[in-house]
């Protein structure tokens, strides 16, 4: 017996980023940085140990925020204040080329060792 939990065509928002696999999202903070920050769609998200919130991903970090852990699923703006709700795909299929990266001067090998940790954390990219 096939279980959907939950999920169906109807339930799934459209977006680009995500491939053809069913989504499991699940609700995170993203974390302030002390300036407005506007994240988009596909931007793929560290998480900072010490407090359990998210922030872009930054391969030159030691916060916990240089691992690659979610991808953002919907436009997010973080005010200079107060740290925003948001949801995350947390198991699934990415399309590649629609991920958005936060880093200035993100590398190609920086960007292929964040899909090995999407893919180890069970986000799979095509």
């Amino acid at each position: 017996m096939t279980q959907n939990f939950g999920i169906n065509s109807n339930s799934v928002t459209p977006n680009t980023v995500l491939g053809d696999h069913p989504p499991v999202t699940k609700a995170i903070t993203i974390a302030t940085t002390g300036a407005e920050a506007i994240y988009t769609r596909g931007t793929v998200l560290g998480k900072i140990t010490a407090s359990g919130l998210y922030a872009g991903l930054n391969p030159l970090a030691a916060d916990g925020s240089e691992t690659a852990a979610v991808v953002l699923l919907d436009d997010v703006t973080v005010d200079d204040t107060n740290d925003e709700p948001a949801v995350a795909l947390v198991h699934g299929v990415v399309i590649a080329d629609e991920l958005v990266w936060t880093h200035d001067g993100i590398t190609e090998a920086e960007q292929t060792a964040a899909l090995d940790q999407l893919e180890a954390a069970g986000i799979y990219n095509k």
